[in-house]
């Protein structure tokens, strides 16, 4: 997959990862790196993995564009973890420009996010807020949120919604909310606190390790994690 700005593949394509989609009419498919496997949801409620059809490819292709997000970032946050003498400015902004056409990628069809609510949110919802909630942690300097100003009201607005669909008073438990989606996404409890569940892990080479994992990590209110992760 070429990195050349010029190729115009960007546009279609802004992860640069093959395979990605290509064709006239088509939504495309990005690279689909993790799976989540959901226990039994209540019938009142939509599936976050819709059955089939259009809705279920365009949860899953921004699942793997939010999922691309937090790659690259992750990749950035270990290069900054080198010594000083062996990181790579290339490469930290290759991967910066990655995350940057995501982003813009994203604030093109903000519209079509809808409003965040419980009912219509998908896998691919939960991955953005997920991505966006991480470049906040990491990278709050740069700020993703210039240029972008239809993502950071989606965002703003999804951080805010409640996930049980209900009201949400000032100063009340968010335990319930928490626990449904524990259920919901099948996140199992943190050795170092809260719970989680693994969506991506980079097959590992002949020399050791693999290059990455990712995971959705959730502390509960009044939780805390030990270390700095």
């Amino acid at each position: 997959m070429t990195a050349d700005p010029a190729s115009g593949l960007a546009k279609d394509n802004p992860l640069g990862k093959d395979p990605g989609p290509h064709g006239q009419g088509r939504s495309g498919v990005l690279r689909f790196a993790g799976h989540l496997r959901i226990s039994r949801q209540p019938a009142s409620r939509p599936k976050l993995f819709p059955a089939r059809g259009k809705a279920r490819w365009t949860a899953l292709r921004r699942q793997a564009l939010a999922d691309g997000i937090l790659d690259a970032s992750l990749l950035r946050r270990y290069e900054s973890m080198r010594p000083a003498n062996e990181r790579s400015a290339t490469w930290d902004e290759k991967q910066k420009n990655v995350v940057a056409r995501a982003l813009d990628a994203l604030e093109k069809e903000t519209k079509d996010l809808g409003k965040p609510n419980a009912m219509s949110t998908t896998i691919g919802h939960i991955a953005i807020g997920c991505a966006l909630g991480y470049l906040d942690f990491r990278f709050a300097a740069e700020n993703w949120r210039t240029g972008r100003p239809n993502l950071t009201r989606w965002y703003e607005a999804f951080a805010k919604a409640p996930l049980d669909g209900g009201d949400r008073a000032e100063g009340s438990d968010l335990s319930g909310e928490a626990a449904a989606l524990i259920a919901r996404l099948g996140l199992r409890p943190h050795p170092e606190g809260g719970h989680f569940v693994e969506t991506y892990r980079h097959a590992p080479t002949p020399a050791g390790r693999g290059d990455a994992t990712a995971i959705y990590y959730l502390l509960r209110s009044g939780e805390s994690r030990a270390g700095t992760g």
